[in-house]
């Protein structure tokens, strides 16, 4: 049994094997000097760590990051994947170890957030007796469900009560032989994810939602060479997504009916893109400006992840314009553009060696990023995080 892993929000695929997951061992746990009193911030970054933990930094308004007090927190055995709802944290982990084995401990554990300090207090937790490792999970706009993906290739929705206890009430059909990480539609009405139905057929599936109860009530296959990465516009409009090229990949824009969800198509079934722009030979992410008018893209320039950059484009109407600005050197194994919920900034998470966190500032009408000083900053070695 190889040694406990963090699953990341990437889904890289290759043109044939479409590998679904980049992993970063963790060795420890490094964080930065805790501030000395207690500051309102609005905005969190956390991220899981190794001892059980999660980290945790106040965003100031420069974009420097500082650990707030008491960060670590304590978090479940074997932490892998986290998710931010609501006034709640979620951190799905493994279990603890029997000799080579994992034994039957996952659980998903549910974290209240103070908003004004970032402090984290554990609420609830839900023991998994499927013995299935949450490697993926989202939560809904309106935080009442968490869509979980686990490592059969399942798909859960939790409903979340107000207290934070979960709730499970319902988990996909086993038809399905993988899936990457989950999207949900900001109306709320539908969810998307990679998936196979066999391995030599993947697609974009669809699920369309009971508003009530979160459940999947429709499942439909959106058939397209555009399947890693997959994001919405925060106004529900367009889906981005990669498509795999003989050169690389592209990133392509659809548009979404308001209605059902899904893109149009042509005569064979095949959904018609808005817009296609070249998006590097190994992309890793892809991050959507609150505005919707940006889209901020890692890629790796070495094969091994060794160098990487990020840049941004505009969106218009599903269109993909020019470059605003140029790539900016983000280091080794670039993942998780993420932007500030204030559009502010833009942090971009690295690992190789050791995890550190890039941060730029935004422009807010041209989308031109510049490092912020003292960028990047040192997180120790921990998993792709979570801003809220």
């Amino acid at each position: 049994m190889p040694d406990r892993k963090f699953s990341s929000s990437l889904s890289r695929f290759l043109f044939a094997t479409f590998v679904t997951v980049l992993t970063a061992a963790l060795s420890g746990c490094e964080g930065l000097p805790p501030v000395q009193s207690a500051t309102v911030a609005s905005h969190f970054l956390y991220a899981i760590a190794r001892p059980e933990s999660v980290v945790a930094h106040r965003i100031n308004p420069d974009g420097s990051l500082v650990a707030i007090p008491n960060s670590p927190f304590p978090a479940p055995s074997g932490p892998n994947s986290i998710a931010a709802g609501g006034q709640f944290i979620f951190v799905g982990g493994w279990g603890p170890f029997q000799g080579s084995a994992i034994s039957n401990g996952q659980t998903i554990t549910t974290y209240r957030q103070d908003p004004a300090t970032g402090a984290l207090t554990v609420v609830a937790t839900q023991p998994r007796d499927n013995l299935h490792l949450p490697l993926f999970m989202v939560s809904s706009a309106d935080a009442r469900f968490l869509f979980v993906v686990n490592e059969s290739g399942s798909l859960e929705v939790h409903s979340v009560a107000a207290n934070g206890q979960l709730t499970q009430v319902y988990e996909a059909d086993a038809q399905f032989h993988a899936f990457s990480a989950p999207v949900s539609h900001p109306n709320g009405r539908f969810l998307y994810v990679w998936a196979q139905e066999n391995p030599s057929q993947p697609a974009i599936f669809r699920f369309r939602l009971d508003p009530g109860t979160g459940v999947p009530v429709e499942v439909l296959q959106i058939q397209t060479t555009a399947l890693s990465g997959i994001r919405i516009t925060p106004d529900g409009r367009f889906l981005l997504a990669f498509s795999p090229q003989p050169d690389g990949y592209d990133l392509c824009s659809f548009s979404l009916n308001p209605l059902t969800g899904l893109p149009p198509t042509d005569t064979l079934n095949q959904a018609i893109p808005t817009s296609c722009v070249f998006a590097g030979a190994v992309p890793t992410g892809i991050a959507v400006h609150p505005s919707g008018k940006f889209v901020a893209l890692t890629q790796w320039t070495t094969a091994d992840g060794s160098t990487g950059t990020v840049v941004v484009r505009t969106v218009e109407g599903g269109n993909l314009g020019p470059i605003s600005g140029t790539p900016q050197d983000v280091g080794a194994q670039a993942l998780t553009p993420r932007f500030s919920p204030d559009g502010k900034l833009l942090f971009v998470f690295n690992h190789l060696t050791a995890s550190k966190i890039n941060v730029f500032a935004v422009g807010a009408t041209a989308g031109d990023i510049s490092t912020v000083p003292g960028s990047p900053f040192d997180m120790g070695n921990t998993g792709s995080p979570v801003i809220h």
